[in-house]
């Protein structure tokens, strides 16, 4: 497996994955259901990240199919906050079938490279509360809980 910086051509596989992550969540909760044209909206989402300087997309390569990826951000905190800014693992989606082997953790250390030399010591995420094998997983890499977010319909 080889974990390294998407690439324009990776666009519509990453889009792809990206779409199967939302569909994934959608059945987690109302909350994530998505537009109708989610896909192309993905792809320009994606395509203009990987422009950013602030914005980075891993992959994760098997036999020439990427398998999975992370979407992060280098992002600037309030000013009252003592640390100044932060990383932020937006988005990771791994294929099923390449799931609790590994394509995670180096998809995840990978990103927290990339932070080190941006001088970015902390790394924020959101997880769905019902997306159990997630919580494990980030259990796993260390990461504490520190709020929750709520919604309710109105």
């Amino acid at each position: 497996m080889i974990i390294r910086k998407a690439k324009p051509k990776d666009i519509l596989e990453v889009a792809r994955l990206s779409y199967d992550s939302a569909i994934f969540h959608r059945r987690l909760t109302p909350y994530y259901d998505v537009d109708k044209n989610a896909q192309k909206i993905l792809e320009e989402s994606l395509a203009k990240n990987m422009k950013s300087s602030n914005g980075r997309i891993f992959v994760a390569e098997e036999n020439d199919n990427i398998i999975g990826y992370l979407l992060a951000f280098k992002i600037n905190r309030e000013e009252m906050f003592k640390i100044k800014k932060a990383g932020l693992i937006a988005d990771i989606f791994i294929s099923e079938d390449f799931r609790k082997i590994g394509t995670g953790e180096g998809l995840v250390k990978e990103c927290f490279n990339w932070f080190k030399e941006n001088g970015i010591s902390f790394v924020e995420i959101s997880v769905e509360v019902s997306n159990s094998g997630a919580l494990k997983f980030w259990d796993k890499m260390e990461f504490k809980d520190v709020c929750v977010l709520k919604y309710k319909k109105i």
